[in-house]
Order: C-alpha cells, then structure tokens, then sequence
C-alpha cells in the first residue's frame, strides 16, 4: 500500500496531540513550567538580539533578578528556540506561552519526521517508517514529558536520537556528506538539549558499536566520525568551557553532594516493570506503559530477529536492543543504584532512560511491519493508528487540566547558586538589591542597574580598605572596571555574591562578559559553524548541477 504526504500526517498527529496545549493556556505548574517560563522571558528580555540570545549565560528575571547563571550549566537549546520564537512573536501579539506552545509542537512533530527519516533510509517502507514514527511520537511516556512534567529539555531530546542514528546508519553506507550533516546537528541538538542523556546515549553507542566493530567500521569511517566529533565539540565549546571552568573553580549547588539526588530518591525513582504494561490510575503521574500493539510488534521482531538483522539494519537493531535491554535493567527497581558508578547517578530519575527504550521499540516495530508487509493493508494502518491515538487520549486524559497565569510566576530555582546559598535560603530574598557595603566605612551614589547590559556605581568618602558586596551571583566571567578603564580582581562574598575590595573613591562598573576561554572558544565554535554550513551549501550546489 502507497501512503502520500507521510510528513505531513505526522504534523498533523502533533497538532492534535497537542491540542489542548495550543487551543489554551493549560500547563502544569507543579514541575517545571514556572522554570522555564522564567528562562525563556530571562533570555528575551536580556538580549537585544538573536545572538546574544543564544550566548546568554547570565540572566535576570529568575531567582530575584541577581543574573543567574543558568548558561553557564544548563543546556538552553529548547529555552532558545522558545526565546526567538517570542523575540518576533511578540510583535504579532504573542506571549511566552505561546511560545512554549509552538516550541513543544516543532518538537514533537520533528521527532516523528527524523525517526520517519531513519526508518525509510534503512526499511525503504514509507508505511512501516511512518508508523514507526507514530508510535516514537505518540508513547505515552514521551507524551507525559510535555503534557505533565512539562520536561522541556528532556522532551525535545526525542528530536535529536533518530537524527543521530541516521547519522551512523549514512557513516556504514560510506555516505560520508549525509553523515556529517547528521551527526553535527544531531550531537550539537543532544549535547544542547540534555547533556546527562547524552552521557548515556553516548555510552549505548560505544556499546552497541563495540559488539560490531570489526564488521562496522573501516579506517576511512573512522577518520570521518574522528573528524565529526571534532566538529561537534568544536561547535559546542561555549557551554562545555563555561561550565568546566566555574566547575573547577568554585562549588555550586549542582555539583553539591545530596543536592541534586540522593541515594533513597533515585532508588525510589526506579519502575515495576508492570507499570510498562498496566499504567497507573493517579492523574498528573507519569505514564510508564507503552502501546500494547507497539508490544506486540515488538515481540515478533524478537520472533523474526534473524530475518530482520541484515545490512541495512544491523547497527539499528544492535543499538536498539542494548541500549532498550540496558535501560530496562537501570530503571527497573530489582537492581539497587549504589552497584553503578556515582557519575551516573546525575541522571536523578532513572525511569528518564525510557526514552531509549521508546526508540528501540518504535524502531523494532517499523522493522517488524516491514518485515510483514504482505499484511500491511488498510485494516493493520488503522488498528495501528486507532492505537496511537488511544495513547494520545490516554495521557491527555491523566492532565490535570487549568488555566495558567503568568502573572503568578515568580520562581527560585536554586540548582545553580554558589553553596554558600544552600545555608542560607533567605538571604537572596531578604536582601536589599542594592550594592552594599559588607567591611570599612564609605557611601554608595549614582547606582544604576541595567540588567544584562551591567550595573555601575560611584563609591565616595572611602576611609581605608574597603570590601563591597556587588548585586550578582557569584560566576566567572565578570568584567570589574574601575574608572572606566583598569579592571580590578573580583572573589565571592560568604554569601555567594560578587565581592571586591577597593581603597579609593572609584566610578565601578560592572558586567558579565565571559572569561577569555570561553570567547576564545566562542570565536572558534562561530567559526566552525559558518565553515560547516558554508561546506554543506556549496557541497549541495555542486551536487545539485550533476543531477542537472
């Protein structure tokens, strides 16, 4: 059977699973909106443009307007998408939820056109890839991430997996353009979107890679996926320096022992394996359960694995298999988190490695249809599509539906505060947002805070050495300039804040502007980024005139 216009029936599954979301204001406020409803009006607010927007690693608006660093440790890619989205839009009238909305939907529906991309390339089914997609889209678990956590970073990490796999499945066809082109926007999409998923993505790769090596690889692809990688790490140096760098220097809560999980809450975060199959009836929960056809397919291309495994295939079901059969094992709870090494403890919820067993198994399916598709008439189209939307009803039906104000959003988000914070929980809010005095005897004048664009002062009748606590989180990367011209040290406050000494009467200003390595490494991600577009545009021109 012949299926016209595949893409843009996924584009229209996502609208309808999304409906509620696009036809009202209806977010869950007791995760992560308020979180991201800051992040993304932080961004827009504090840059005046769409670069600054994605270099932003200080921003006001969240946790009291002190320029948190959410930048410099968390991936922003899904916050930046949503801030350019509102940075136009709202010349047209819309708000940040709205841009939430339209972020989700390019999410949703680009997750199921990339694992159509994978599963066509390697099934050379349209029908079977599109309903490979189908069900990728619409698990009820990936589902959950936007209707009930509102999980935006880790719902968009869906995007990017298929893209990435597609990147390799070109890499062992020898089609080294395609795979670059795969692989630097599917890893530059992972690392920027989810960087402890990544971590694990990562590690399924290596082995599912390892099984096959010598059959896999060769030294030509070698070189290529070298060179790839380098692209890719090249390209997202300007969070991974800024990151490392504050890392090393100072403690924040992040990286804070028992801060960010714990062993009784990860083990408590683990799944009964029955929750894969019988959901659970508490609305605003996350659901676990997959389709139950999906397991069906599933099982009989476990059945049929040797028919199924071939050239084309191989690595897909390899990957697919270990990184669903490992996910299974870390997130079920018959197995205690202390026997796995405390790096990946980071991941906090180990049932957010469902992810890849939602790949696996949408990937087995569409391979199982193909493999059947003497039987893929009109009748098994449907019943697979009547599945997908009973999944879509399903999680729509668990949401706890209400109306979102905006205007009562006013959210701390302590993850990334300097530790001093974590002792002191009443401080940022009680404190007076003005530049203070903290040792020595002088008077402040002429304060003005602009923001991201910096905050200046005149500090008058100093007598001796004095020590001021500057309005602003304490993170590497601030410029301290004294009478506009020489810069003088900064450290951090017992408080957590920037802190310098001074002896004279001075003209202080102060702005985040980055450290020297991280706008080195910002000029030579910017620089390989142009290199790279430009390579794949006038490699598309040439292959355009051959075909000509």
């Amino acid at each position: 059977m012949r299926l016209k216009h595949p893409i843009t029936y996924l584009v229209i599954a996502a609208l309808f699973a999304l409906a509620p979301l696009i036809s009202n204001n209806y977010f869950d406020d007791s995760h992560d909106t308020p979180f991201h409803i800051q992040s993304v009006i932080g961004l827009e607010q504090g840059s005046d443009n769409i670069f600054e927007i994605f270099n932003a690693k200080t921003f006001e608006y969240i946790s009291y307007d002190y320029g948190y660093g959410e930048g410099v440790f968390y991936p922003q890619l899904p916050h930046q998408i949503a801030a350019t989205i509102l940075h136009f839009g709202k010349h047209f009238g819309m708000d940040v939820l709205d841009a939430l909305k339209v972020t989700n939907f390019l999410g949703l529906a680009l997750s199921g056109i990339f694992m159509y991309l994978l599963m066509v390339r390697i099934a050379k089914n349209k029908v079977a890839a599109f309903l490979s997609a189908l069900f990728y889209m619409t698990a009820p678990y990936h589902l959950g991430d936007i209707f009930i956590r509102d999980a935006f970073n880790e719902s968009f990490f869906f995007t990017f997996i298929p893209l990435a796999i597609l990147s390799l499945h070109e890499l062992l066809s020898d089609n080294y353009r395609t795979f670059f082109i795969c692989f630097v926007v599917g890893f530059v999409g992972l690392i920027n979107t989810h960087l402890v998923m990544t971590v694990f993505f990562i590690l399924f790769l290596v082995a599912a890679s390892l099984i096959s090596f010598k059959q896999l690889f060769t030294w030509q692809r070698l070189r290529c996926l070298i060179l790839a990688t380098i692209i890719v790490s090249v390209i997202v140096l300007p969070f991974i320096i800024p990151m490392i760098e504050n890392k090393q220097n100072y403690q924040y809560a992040v990286f804070a022992d028992s801060y960010m999980y714990t062993m009784e809450k990860i083990n408590a975060s683990r799944v009964s394996l029955m929750r894969f199959i019988v959901p659970n009836d508490n609305t605003n929960v996350i659901p676990y359960n997959f389709n139950l056809l999906l397991l069906v397919l599933v099982s009989l291309s476990i059945l049929n694995y040797r028919r199924l495994i071939n050239k084309q295939s191989r690595f897909l079901i390899i990957f697919a298999t270990v990184s669903g059969m490992l996910s299974i094992i870390m997130m079920s709870d018959f197995i205690s988190w202390e026997h796995y090494p405390s790096i990946l403890r980071n991941i906090q919820f180990p049932w957010r490695l469902e992810i890849f067993t939602i790949f696996g198994a949408s990937a087995l399916a569409g391979l199982a249809l193909n493999h059947y598709k003497a039987y893929l008439n009109t009748s098994l189209i449907m019943l697979c599509v009547l599945s997908c939307v009973a999944s879509i009803l399903f999680v729509q039906a668990r949401q706890d539906y209400r109306t979102y104000d905006i205007s009562s959003v006013k959210y701390e988000y302590a993850d990334y505060y300097p530790a001093q914070l974590l002792d002191a929980p009443e401080y940022l809010p009680n404190r007076p947002h003005e530049v203070m005095i903290t040792s020595g005897d002088a008077t402040i004048s002429n304060y003005i805070d602009n923001g991201n664009d910096g905050l200046s002062f005149d500090i008058n009748n100093v007598d001796g050495d004095i020590t001021i606590e500057i309005p602003r989180l304490y993170y590497l990367g601030y410029r301290v300039a004294v009478n506009d011209s020489s810069d003088v040290d900064y450290s951090v406050s017992p408080n957590g804040l920037v802190s310098i000494s001074l002896g004279q009467d001075a003209h202080v200003s102060v702005k985040y502007v980055g450290t020297a390595s991280s706008n080195i490494a910002t000029a030579f991600s910017i620089l390989t980024l142009f290199s790279f577009v430009s390579w794949v545009s006038f490699s598309s021109i040439r292959k355009s005139k051959k075909v000509v």
